[in-house]
């Protein structure tokens, strides 16, 4: 099979994908209804020329923190999105989702600063700077993954109106260490070297992720590599041992009503951990789940997560959402 650098998947995922149109092959499979013949869906864009077009359209900025300075992109009109980073990778990782919703949403992603003095709070309250940035002070609608969560809730128990809708894929929250894992974590906070040049990193990488992305293109997993791959280890194993520590009891108001929390085939135990306990504890929010996708939907499956992300947003089109299992 040649390989290709598409965006979607499949022909049959590239129909329920942009909205259920009919694929060539499924219309010379149907008999002829008599009924006007609908177009098939369009060539879909190589996902290196969306990457192309997010790195050079998308309006890059610059803010002044705290922490330091922090770098991000704004794309699309309408109301506003903020990504929230996971444990490794940049906001470029987000590209193909940006571009996905950038006709109906303004999109902001940034980076977390490159500091080895970083908290769960000092980073919690970039966000209220990066939306003042963007003129909104609460409210906000929020979507990220793993480590990104216990950035949010730390966000919203000191700034109790500043989240109005939440979006969270394998939520993480505390990691139980090994002895001898917590020593090399708090060795590697002093390491400036790449993530790349660590011994073994990439075969454990193509252990956890390569099988959820498309067989076929090992360009889109190239690209996940390089890019976490350019990461600092010091901020890596920082973001690392956050994560491990357990946040504090959580109340049943932490979080906005509007929580839709995605599940994973591919989740850690700890993931699931965490989303159960999400489950429990804030019985309003909402559980989903995303087959065979990993825990890089956004960029195994992007298609499929920005599906999720505009039936939630969009109350109106709202399906019975009862947790359930993959099938």
């Amino acid at each position: 099979m040649s390989q290709s650098n598409s965006l979607s998947e499949s022909p049959s995922e590239q129909a329920e994908d942009l909205g259920g149109h009919e694929t060539p092959e499924s219309r010379e499979a149907e008999p002829d209804s008599g009924e006007e013949t609908r177009e098939p869906c369009p060539t879909p864009l190589e996902w290196h020329d969306i990457l192309s077009r997010f790195m050079n359209e998308a309006d890059h900025w610059y803010l002044e923190t705290s922490l330091g300075q922090i770098r991000g992109r704004t794309w699309g009109s309408g109301p506003t999105l903020y990504f929230l980073n996971g444990m490794s990778g940049t906001h470029e990782l987000y590209a193909l989702v940006v571009w996905l919703l950038r006709e109906e949403y303004r999109c902001v992603v940034f980076d977390y600063p490159r500091t080895a003095s970083a908290t769960k709070e000092a980073l919690s309250d970039l966000l209220p700077q990066v939306a003042q940035l963007h003129g909104e002070t609460e409210n906000l609608s929020v979507i990220t993954r793993d480590f990104g969560f216990q950035i949010a809730l730390t966000c919203a128990r000191k700034h109790p109106r500043l989240l109005n809708t939440f979006v969270c894929q394998t939520p993480s929250d505390g990691v139980s260490l090994t002895k001898a894992e917590r020593v090399l974590a708090t060795l590697g906070c002093r390491l400036s070297a790449k993530l790349k040049r660590i011994p073994g990193r990439q075969a454990i990488q193509q252990r956890i992720h390569r099988a959820w992305f498309p067989p076929y293109d090992p360009s889109r997993f190239n690209f996940y590599l390089d890019n976490t791959g350019e990461q600092a280890v010091c901020g890596m194993a920082q973001r690392f041992l956050m994560q491990a520590e357990s946040l504090d009891e959580w109340t049943d108001d932490a979080l906005p009503t509007q929580t839709l929390i995605l599940r994973t085939e591919g989740e850690t135990p700890y993931q699931t951990q965490t989303a159960e306990k999400i489950q429990s504890i804030f019985p309003a929010a909402h559980t989903e789940w995303l087959h065979t996708s990993g825990q890089l939907a956004f960029l195994t499956h992007p298609h499929r997560l920005v599906k999720c992300i505009k039936e939630f947003l969009n109350p109106e089109s709202l399906p019975d959402r009862s947790s359930s299992s993959p099938s």
